[in-house]
């Protein structure tokens, strides 16, 4: 017998094998996602300087807008990002 042929054969004949081994195996795989997911969220977010980028960005856009309401509100506020 060939390999080929065994598998199916294993697959149709006995599936708890097949299982003994998928399913240790895509526990594995989901806790290194999520182990993955949460090391890059510290590393970025948390650490890194990304959170600071993204609260410089705000502020100045709360800027913007209370120049805005000084100015009396005239205009339209334009809410369209550049594309960066």
């Amino acid at each position: 017998m060939s390999l080929g042929s065994v598998a199916p054969w294993i697959v149709v004949k006995c599936p708890w094998i097949p299982v003994l081994f998928l399913v240790p195996l895509c526990i594995l795989y989901d806790l290194y996602c999520y182990l993955r997911l949460r090391v890059n969220y510290f590393l970025r977010w948390r650490g890194g300087r990304a959170g600071r980028v993204h609260e410089d960005k705000v502020r100045r856009v709360q800027e913007q807008v209370h120049q805005w309401i000084k100015a009396g509100r005239k205009t339209k506020m334009c809410t369209a990002r550049p594309s960066e």
